[in-house]
């Protein structure tokens, strides 16, 4: 697979649309909406999931938003983020909110599982939405990964420089994810970007493909830090759409 082509996939969703529905009505009555801000001077630090956010300096940053189960980098070094996020629908989301620090703000979607607001009991806790749900205030476009889905919320919430650490789409010294969680390996593939070829997946190579469209998209000024595969594609393909500054 090379760097350019457009690829076809078929995308399916983890659970019916009605028990989304059914999320959705289940958690709006419950709790408040994350808030629309205006425009913020300061720039969002999202820390994705992928292997590179073990090199993020977690501690010299300032509004951290976690996403997934990088809230356990946090844990590690003693640290809490301003907010964590996310978005599927599936009881597995529930597994990274093991201890989760009362002082962060938990962004959680309206379809996410009972379970995850089970998890976050005497926390705070925000909704937001995304528009593959109907009947909902607002929504921000339904993408097939939290990073995606996140950079047009902290949008939503008044944020117009974004720095996003660990969204590499790609395996890095043999790592998947910065902390241990499921991951499929049924589907790997190579990308060839220029002259560096990256061993991911199928869904890692949908997202870098999105990745174009959401950030040219955002109204935001996106930085992205490491050495991964989506960073490397839109340094290569779109360069004019964000700052990569650690791509060479």
């Amino acid at each position: 697979m090379v760097a350019g082509a457009v690829i076809e996939f078929k995308v399916q969703t983890p659970v019916s649309d009605l028990r989304l529905l059914r999320n959705v009505a289940w958690s709006r009555p419950r709790y408040p909406d994350v808030s629309q801000g205006p425009p913020r001077c300061a720039t969002l630090n999202i820390i994705a999931s992928g292997p590179s956010a073990r090199s993020a300096p977690l501690s010299h940053l300032g509004p951290t938003m976690a996403l997934n189960g990088s809230l356990g980098l946090f844990r590690e070094a003693g640290l809490t983020p301003t907010w964590w996020a996310a978005c599927d629908p599936q009881v597995l989301v529930s597994d990274f909110l093991r201890d989760p620090p009362p002082e962060t703000i938990y962004l959680a979607a309206s379809k996410c599982d009972r379970t995850v607001f089970r998890a976050l009991r005497g926390h705070q806790v925000r909704l937001w939405h995304l528009d593959d749900v109907d009947a909902v205030p607002w929504a921000v476009p339904v993408a097939t990964t939290i990073t995606l889905t996140a950079i047009p919320l902290a949008v939503h919430m008044g944020f117009r420089r974004i720095d996003i650490w660990g969204w590499d789409g790609c395996y890095l010294d043999g790592l998947d994810h910065a902390c241990p969680q499921p991951h499929d390996t049924a589907h790997n593939v190579s990308v060839e970007v220029g002259r560096q070829t990256f061993q991911t997946t199928a869904s890692w190579a949908l997202e870098a493909q999105e990745a174009v469209y959401v950030v040219g998209q955002s109204g935001a000024r996106v930085r992205i830090h490491g050495p991964g595969m989506i960073a490397t594609i839109l340094h290569h393909l779109r360069p004019e759409l964000c700052e990569t500054p650690d791509v060479g």
